[in-house]
């Protein structure tokens, strides 16, 4: 039994984990200059993601470093409807 819930447990967990990263880009596909930030005028070639900048940008330095990033995508997957929600 206690396999059986570690397992599930685990499998949730990487369904998250890929839903993640397939919801939105992958940290290194936005930081066009690989310095190993997301500026402002890089976040503007994702849909959404300018609109919501300032909000990540947590230590308001300009800049989205990858925890910062990171937490907005995982924002982003608590708030998305599940699939058989109607998407």
């Amino acid at each position: 039994m206690t396999r059986s819930i570690l397992a599930a447990l685990c499998a949730v967990a990487a369904g998250t984990a890929i839903a993640a990263t397939t919801t939105m880009a992958p940290f290194k596909a936005i930081d066009a200059n690989a310095d190993g930030y997301i500026s402002a005028e890089e976040a503007k070639a994702v849909e959404g993601l300018a609109a919501r900048f300032e909000q990540a940008d947590r230590n308001k330095d300009g800049r989205l470093d990858r925890k910062e990033y990171e937490g907005l995508t995982a924002s982003t997957m608590e708030r998305a409807p599940a699939p058989s929600e109607g998407r």
